[in-house]
């Protein structure tokens, strides 16, 4: 079967990079993300306030959230056109973990107030504790477009990205939180350590699966594969495999070896399955994507997308002459830290 020479010249540069995956760098264990920044109430209320909003954020203050729910909720049914008190009652919510009712909450005052930038900001911090990271991702560039010195709303997009495994954006806005000099100590080492996290996780990634008894057959294909002999190659990686059923880097290299035979639907489901073990990396997608082209498949454009989110600067995309021309990033537990008041309440 004729191969596409574009997708032979992406199993190339993939197999040049077969050394440093041979090699076996040793990486340290990941630490867990701790906590986004998170902005709670503070200041006082104004004197004209209505009588429940006032005492509903005195029981908030207090941290009597049910209570202060209680009168927030008596405030909107005397005027649901208020959109501090949505605000505030989502404020609630949020401390109680009531993430769907926070969240409706703050998109209620945004409904009511579409400039709201902490309403954003507080609305992102709750899809990021649900883990909707592209809806966090989205209002945490509303928030960034609107006030882009805001240092905070990086790191938590920065989290958002490092969960959606798009470690390129994830490191760059940990860089940008660390460059506008925050305030908060402890928040600046863990964006450090998030930083490092991020550059360790597609190294040791790939290791996860891997056993002693697995390991000299893999060595044997990834030789085999080398040379150029597919069979003998594909046969080798098949015990490994049987060996050790989760054995990403396994699956990475049989997908590499089916595609340069032409063997498109195994090569697809090697790429595949190694993703669904947990190994998130550009490459696979890369590469399925370009199994997917050869194959005839439109989703291929899906794929060389989610590699380039993953990293604008995959090997693998560049060889083949796919990119683009600005990010592609989609408008898209943890630890609370104080961090801004939000604006004081008005009638």
């Amino acid at each position: 079967m004729k191969k596409s020479t574009s997708l032979v010249a992406g199993m190339a540069a993939a197999l040049l990079t077969l050394g440093l995956i041979l090699a076996g760098c040793a990486t340290t264990g990941g630490t867990p993300g701790k906590a986004p920044a998170y902005r709670t109430t503070t200041g006082e209320v104004a004197d004209e306030a209505p009588a429940y909003l006032k005492s509903g954020y005195a029981y908030y203050q207090k941290g009597d959230f049910d209570r202060a729910i209680v009168d927030y909720t008596q405030a909107i049914s005397s005027n649901s056109d208020y959109a501090l008190t949505y605000k505030y009652r989502g404020e609630a919510y949020l401390a109680k973990r009531d993430l769907d009712r926070a969240i409706a909450d703050y998109t209620q005052a945004l409904k009511l107030n579409p400039n709201d930038e902490d309403a954003y900001f507080q609305r992102g911090y709750a899809y990021l504790q649900k883990g909707d990271f592209n809806l966090a991702i989205a209002d945490c560039t509303q928030v960034i477009k609107t006030n882009p010195t805001d240092a905070d709303v990086y790191f938590n997009r920065g989290l958002a990205h490092r969960g959606k495994g798009y470690y390129y954006f994830a490191i760059a806005d940990f860089k940008q939180f660390l460059k506008l000099k925050p305030a908060n100590e402890a928040l600046a080492k863990e964006a450090n350590l998030q930083i490092t996290v991020c550059e360790l996780a597609k190294t040791e990634a790939m290791y996860i699966g891997e056993t002693a008894a697995a390991k000299p057959y893999f060595d044997r294909g990834a030789d085999y594969a080398k040379k150029g002999d597919n069979d003998r190659a594909i046969a080798e990686l098949i015990q490994a495999i049987t060996i050790a059923p989760e054995y990403r880097r396994a699956y990475y290299l049989r997908g590499i070896v089916y595609g340069k035979k032409g063997d498109n639907d195994r090569g697809i489901a090697d790429f595949t399955h190694a993703i669904e073990l947990g190994w998130d990396d550009a490459d696979l997608y890369a590469l399925r994507g370009l199994v997917k082209r050869q194959k005839g498949d439109q989703s291929a454009f899906d794929d060389f997308l989610e590699a380039h989110n993953r990293d604008p600067n995959n090997a693998t995309l560049k060889a083949n002459g796919i990119m683009f021309a600005t990010p592609a990033v989609p408008a898209t537990p943890l630890r609370a830290v104080p961090v801004k008041p939000a604006v004081p309440l008005k009638p």
